[in-house]
């Protein structure tokens, strides 16, 4: 998983806005990403298998599928589409796009995940995907509802400084108090109070702020020669990973059928799937109300590999 821009002073100080209150209490997150996977079945085989290149290798513990030059040209925009190989939108960018609310909420793993996207391919992932969790409270702040867009769909946006076609990606923090919306590189607060300013807000001293990063790599070096972890670890990207990967167990065990949608305030009938409302058990990994999401949850190696552990 990519979160390497973690180590951004960019997501510090949009941390410490969050958690110090600039728009008060915070329920309701919204997470997107524009980009639009292929879609598609999976390929035929092409011969020879380019010398340099060892295919048993490449394929690894997923289901044997034959050599085809489009599985690896483009790197993971184009192998992640596939079933077997990768998870979509919401594997690749809800990776780095979820990690803004997870940090600043310090959220952890769900009760329960609801989605919907384009219609089931037994090849390759949701062309569009949305979803929602609910994340329960913690001793600082209440139960957060999180939602996640991609493929196109985008949440209403609060003010019309930004166009909802210009923001490729971005999250939107709604609290009781104003909205925050940030990306990578930005951070943008409206303030919803009755005087419409800051006055409830205290800006942290320095010695409150979080500390910059020593970097991405260097954290990484740290690590390894003194066990100091990372902020990015494995405890909290695990976590992360496994609330995205939910919305498609729910995804996989939708039915499809034709709706009735408003996007770009007209009506228009496409098929969707809907997907299976989940209630997570996350310390058993078992969606206690659906017991033929196990399929999705777990899954068999190829012969010859093993998980050791």
């Amino acid at each position: 998983m990519g979160t390497q821009i973690h180590a951004t002073d960019n997501y510090r100080r949009m941390v410490e806005l969050i958690r110090r209150g600039a728009i008060g209490t915070v329920k309701t997150v919204h997470v997107w990403c524009s980009r639009t996977p292929e879609g598609g079945s999976y390929l035929p085989a092409v011969e020879p298998v380019p010398q340099g290149l060892d295919w048993n290798l490449w394929i690894g513990p997923s289901p044997f599928h034959p050599y085809n030059p489009g599985y690896v040209k483009g790197g993971c925009l184009t192998w992640n589409r596939f079933w077997d190989f990768g998870s979509g939108q919401i594997g690749d960018m809800g990776s780095h796009m979820m990690d803004m609310a997870y940090w600043a909420l310090d959220l952890r793993l769900p009760t329960t995940c609801e989605a919907q996207g384009s219609p089931l391919s037994a090849d390759t992932c949701p062309q569009w995907l949305t979803a929602q969790w609910t994340h329960p409270a913690n001793d600082w702040r209440p139960a957060v509802t999180l939602n996640w867009y991609d493929g196109g769909k985008k949440p209403g946006l609060p003010s019309e400084i930004f166009s909802r076609e210009a923001l490729f990606k971005g999250v939107l923090f709604h609290g009781d108090q104003g909205d925050l919306i940030c990306d990578y590189s930005f951070r943008v607060l409206m303030p919803r109070t009755e005087a419409g300013n800051m006055t409830h807000y205290q800006s942290p001293k320095k010695e409150d702020l979080i500390p910059p990063s020593l970097g991405h790599h260097q954290e990484w070096i740290v690590g390894c020669k003194t066990g100091k972890p990372t902020l990015c670890n494995f405890d909290y990207a695990g976590a992360m990973i496994e609330n995205n990967l939910l919305a498609l167990v729910s995804y996989r065990l939708g039915e499809t059928s034709k709706k009735k949608i408003r996007e770009n305030k007209q009506e228009k009938e496409v098929e969707v799937t809907s997907g299976k409302p989940l209630e997570w058990d996350a310390k058993n990994l078992k969606a206690t109300n659906c017991p033929e999401a196990d399929q999705y949850i777990t899954k068999k190696y190829r012969q010859g590999w093993v998980l050791n552990g």
